[in-house]
């Protein structure tokens, strides 16, 4: 795979601006990184993303103008971390950087040995992502309470189930309905944790396409059950793989379900364009209530957050879940995109989980202007 590092971040930036959310770069692990003002920091990041994506040959074409920035002895030593790197510059000036990736990202010290990482961060040099240590047997804290705590629902055994894998003793099965879409989801077999996490993944499957609980049942299950209380279980990228192993089974059960699925039916695989639809109750109120109810949300999610309301102003709710954010002195703050986030997430258990925070785009601020001053409404 071959991507331009200048384009990556350019689309990011303007994706940022106008969104805040939703990174929609192809490939697909482009959606878990964020870029960093220090390119060395910045490309790492991209190829630990690429390799927890599963890529295992990338190439990175960086512009001229950054790669005279660039330190490549330096890239060459951090990503040597990550798998086989080769660096070349071109006779335009642009810096040309090659990994075979490892099939296992090295955390924990995260680089060669921790004394190098100790000293690298002291003199502001490359992050480490850390992951908690937890004894052999234990739960991570982040998950204990909601592992513990769950109530067993989905367990048994499914006589008509369209496609059934076991793994380990663990078994998952599932009965498709229309369009591939999960009628029911069922376990069997399970012990300790893994019997509570498959019964989350059997909830969070049930009502969308085999597909999509294959590429996020279990990213949703571990949002689900982490403990907001608790500090995350890695300090950096927190996805199911990087929390440790105790999501490997169920992500590994459900994608070869979906894969024997598959080969059943010999149905090409596709793209996955699922999205979640607001609940009823969300969904069918007149959009001058939808208007009114994002206004109240937004105002009491910033007043509880310690923020001035003023300048955080909804204009329009787009597609019933887009609630649009006036493009302000206050939201047009690169820093506010941190708030924006967290408004977001009070917003959401307010009004509906399907609910996204966007900016408005100066276009869309210049023609609401000239609306304005046209008929004296916003």
């Amino acid at each position: 795979m071959r991507l331009s590092y200048d384009d990556l971040v350019r689309q990011y930036l303007e994706t940022l601006n106008a969104k805040l959310r939703n990174f929609a770069v192809e490939p697909e692990f482009v959606a878990t990184w964020v870029h960093d003002e220090d390119d060395h920091r910045s490309l790492y990041d991209l190829f630990v993303a690429a390799q927890g994506g599963g890529c295992r040959d990338l190439t990175v074409v960086v512009g001229a103008e950054r790669a005279a920035r660039l330190d490549a002895a330096r890239l060459d030593k951090e990503l040597g971390v990550l798998g086989a790197p080769k660096i070349a510059r071109g006779p335009d000036g642009t810096l040309e950087v090659a990994v075979a990736l490892k099939d296992k990202v090295d955390f924990v010290p995260g680089r060669e040995v921790a004394a190098a990482t100790r000293k690298s961060q002291a003199s502001g040099g490359v992050r480490a992502f850390k992951r908690r240590e937890v004894p052999a047997g234990e739960i991570d804290p982040s998950y204990r309470a909601g592992i513990e705590s769950r109530k067993i629902r989905f367990e048994g055994a499914l006589m008509d189930a369209t496609v059934s894998v076991s793994d380990g003793g663990a078994t998952l099965c599932v009965v498709l309905g229309e369009g591939g879409v999960v009628a029911k989801a069922r376990h069997s077999g399970a012990a300790g944790a893994l019997r509570a996490l498959l019964d989350v993944l059997c909830e969070v499957m049930e009502g969308r396409p085999l597909q999509e609980a294959a590429d996020h049942a279990v990213i949703r299950m571990e949002a689900s059950l982490r403990d907001r209380s608790v500090p995350a279980p890695v300090e950096g990228l927190l996805t199911p793989r990087t929390a440790g192993s105790l999501f490997e089974a169920p992500e590994r059960l459900v994608r070869v379900l979906y894969r024997e699925r598959v080969a059943k039916t010999g149905e090409k695989a596709g793209w996955n364009y699922w999205d979640d639809a607001a609940a009823e109750a969300w969904g069918a109120l007149p959009e001058a209530r939808k208007l009114e109810k994002a206004k109240a949300a937004v105002a009491e999610a910033a007043r509880a957050l310690g923020l001035p309301p003023e300048g955080i102003e909804v204009v329009e709710v787009m597609g019933g879940v887009r609630v649009v954010l006036a493009h302000t002195t206050v939201t047009a703050q690169t820093a506010f995109g941190a708030s924006m986030m967290r408004i977001e997430g009070l917003v959401k258990k307010a009004l509906d989980a399907r609910i996204e925070l966007q900016l408005e785009s100066l276009e869309d601020r210049n023609r609401r202007a000239q609306r304005t001053a046209r008929t004296g409404k916003v």
